[in-house]
């Protein structure tokens, strides 16, 4: 009884420790952290290298940390890096803020990955600063330095780790770059094989991370446009321990054989189930679109030589709407355009939200469109309906080579949508011709909801607010609906002109049709805005605030001092602030010219303004010194920003800086040294 007693006098003190250590982690920033972890690191038998995200000059600059491991097989290795395409290096990348909150991840992967089998060389990479709630631009971060770091990129890979209270989920593309199947293979499998539960973000239509359509991660899109192979892992501590997570890991690293990494596909289509993905290669669509190009072509020559007496009476009409098609997309066009204006009218008044825009966009577009299809039926007359079949066929065949060209996955939905087009061209019922329409809705529904799911925040207002030609895109996939519904049309006025229905007759039975169609289009449109942007509005409610005050107190000092240096003038900034700052800006303008000739620090200048200005991390030391060749001939200011958080709300997610300012100015001198 009193060894158990100790034990629990142990566990508690335990707790007590690790629950100080992870809020003592939460308090640290900056330099402060980066020493911290590399500390921990150390105690866990591991040799961790420091490599700063700024030249030093007598600063405490943040920096990243890398652990190193060989690869066991050297032999192999030799003979691997003789190819010039075997990606080698093996970069495992987490931020040195999420390694401190989560020490425990930490200790057991490093661990696991010591000791498993490898053929390449794994560096462990902590990253310093790639996450900020401050948007602030040109900041410098630790995959920013890591990168540069890389000696070859043709020969690295990389995973980016990052903790999340969601799913656990493999991040398969950036911002315009999708990952090589064979990484989220690796990683898919390795989730599969441990038991442990994931999606894939962006599911069957990820491809479109190449259009900047879906949500990326940011780390993980730098080392995308860097050239280097990346996919993105979300792991969620609470449903995932910190074994699994080692195991999960040196899984991935156990199976990474570079002589698998050659390629990198970016059109494949992939499927999840259960917990299996199921791969369609790039190879195998290009055959699938080819053949369905040569039946397509072949169906659209309305197989002349074996129908030439049907053919006359069908070429006669569509050779009069030849221009049906172009039309029909100019007036679908305008009326999106239209429909934009409209949902922004909507908005200062109801405030709608970004689906009910899209909502009431295509609704525009579908009832204006059909007032055009009622006023060529009145001016053309009824034609052979197997015309307007002709039509619909065209616009599905045009849809597949039009959506293919801007990404070749979206081939299996306008193939599944043209067979639907060619079942219907025979029918002649107007109910059946109304089931068609709504089962043209089908093969969009997975397409719809993975997008929905996944789509980038930045990438709404591109479809709410789009430009003439966007607009002209969506109407070309709007074209099958439209021509079905043009066949219903057409169908209804022949039966009521048969009927011999007078004028007012025939105007009430037309706009009851459209009504009715209108009506159920919309209750689809908003009942479908209702039910799937409930992720959003959640996003939307625990997004961070930030407010940003005036500061009263005198928190910041700035000052510099010159000197002459080979018979320039030498120019050293002196900066502290009292408390720890978050951003820190610091720029010269000059007056008529650039105002910095030389600088070891990293720093952007701006032609048009005559502005330079050093580049800096976020949580930068408070005392800095920034050193700097002047143009003495130009009256130049120097100022200098901090942001210094004062309170913080981490329920609500309402964060409060106070803003500290501070402008030096310094006359140009004359060859004498004296004022200009």
């Amino acid at each position: 009884m009193k060894k158990n007693s100790l034990f629990f006098i142990f566990l508690i003190l335990f707790t007590c420790f690790s629950s100080y250590s992870n809020e003592a982690a939460q308090e640290l920033s900056g330099y402060e952290m980066c020493r911290e972890l590399s500390a921990f690191l150390s105690e866990q038998n591991a040799v961790p290298v420091e490599t700063p995200l700024l030249s030093a000059n007598g600063n405490d600059f943040p920096f990243n940390i890398t652990v190193e491991f060989k690869a066991d097989e050297a032999q192999n290795r030799t003979d691997l890096y003789k190819q010039q395409d075997f990606r080698t290096d093996f970069i495992i990348s987490f931020t040195v803020e999420e390694a401190l909150r989560h020490k425990e991840y930490i200790s057991a992967i490093t661990k696991a990955i010591s000791e498993v089998q490898k053929k390449c060389t794994v560096r462990i990479a902590f990253t310093y600063g790639d996450y900020s709630r401050l948007q602030i631009p040109d900041k410098i971060t630790g995959t920013e330095v890591l990168l540069e770091s890389v000696l070859n990129n043709n020969r690295t890979s990389a995973l980016c780790i990052k903790f999340t209270k969601g799913k656990n989920a493999i991040i398969p593309g950036g911002d315009g770059n999708t990952t090589p199947s064979w990484l989220t293979e690796l990683a898919a499998n390795a989730f599969y094989s441990q038991g442990i539960s994931y999606e894939l973000k962006g599911g069957i239509i990820s491809s479109l991370y190449r259009i900047t359509f879906l949500q990326n991660d940011e780390k993980t899109s730098r080392f995308l446009k860097a050239e280097i192979p990346a996919a993105g892992i979300e792991l969620n501590p609470e449903k995932i321990s910190a074994d699994e997570t080692a195991s999960f890991l040196s899984e991935i690293v156990s199976s990474y054989n570079p002589a698998d990494t050659m390629e990198w596909d970016s059109h494949t289509n992939q499927i999840v189930i259960g917990n299996k993905i199921i791969w369609i290669r790039e190879k195998i669509t290009t055959i699938l679109f080819l053949a369905v190009t040569f039946a397509s072509l072949l169906a659209l020559s309305e197989l002349s030589f074996l129908r030439k007496r049907s053919r006359n009476n069908i070429t006669k009409d569509v050779m009069h709407l030849w221009y049906l098609i172009p039309l029909t997309v100019l007036a679908t066009t305008l009326s999106f355009i239209i429909g934009q204006e409209l949902s922004s009218l909507l908005y200062k008044w109801f405030f709608i939200d970004s689906f009910t825009k899209i909502a009431v966009k295509l609704f525009s577009g579908f009832l204006l469109t059909s007032l055009y299809f009622l006023l060529i039926i009145r001016v053309q007359g009824i034609l052979v309906s197997n015309a307007y079949a002709y039509f619909v066929t065209l616009s599905g065949i045009i849809n597949i080579f039009l959506f293919s060209c801007i990404d070749i996955s979206l081939f299996y939905l306008f193939t599944a949508e043209y067979i639907i087009i060619y079942l219907s061209r025979p029918v002649k019922k107007t109910y059946i011709l109304a089931f068609f329409f709504l089962l043209l809705l089908v093969p969009l529904m997975p397409y719809s909801v993975q997008l929905i799911k996944y789509i980038s925040p930045s990438a709404l207002p591109r479809l709410i607010n789009s430009s003439f030609f966007m607009n002209m895109i969506i109407a070309f996939g709007f074209l099958p609906f439209e021509f079905i519904w043009l066949r219903i049309l057409t169908r209804l006025n022949k039966k009521w002109t048969e009927s011999d229905a007078d004028t007012k007759r025939f105007i009430k039975q037309n706009i009851a049709a459209v009504a009715s169609a209108v009506g159920i289009f919309a209750v689809i449109l908003i009942t479908v805005s209702l039910l799937i942007p409930e992720k959003y509005k959640t996003v939307k409610k625990s997004s961070e605030t930030v407010f940003i005050r005036k500061g009263t107190e005198d928190l910041l000092d700035v000052s510099f001092t010159d000197y002459r240096f080979f018979g320039e003038t030498a120019r050293i900034i002196f900066i502290e602030t009292a408390e720890q700052c978050e951003s820190c800006t610091v720029s010269i303008k000059g007056e008529n010219s650039q105002p910095v000739l030389y600088s070891d620090n990293l720093y952007i200048s701006d032609t048009k303004t005559n502005t330079d200005s050093f580049r800096l991390t976020v949580f930068p030391p408070k005392k800095m010194q920034f050193s700097y060749i002047a143009d003495n001939t130009t009256d130049s200011t120097i100022t200098v920003s901090a942001l210094i958080p004062y309170q913080t709300e981490e329920e609500t997610l309402t964060f409060s800086y106070k803003l500290y300012k501070k402008d030096i100015f310094i006359p140009g001198r004359t060859e004498n040294g004296g004022a200009l």
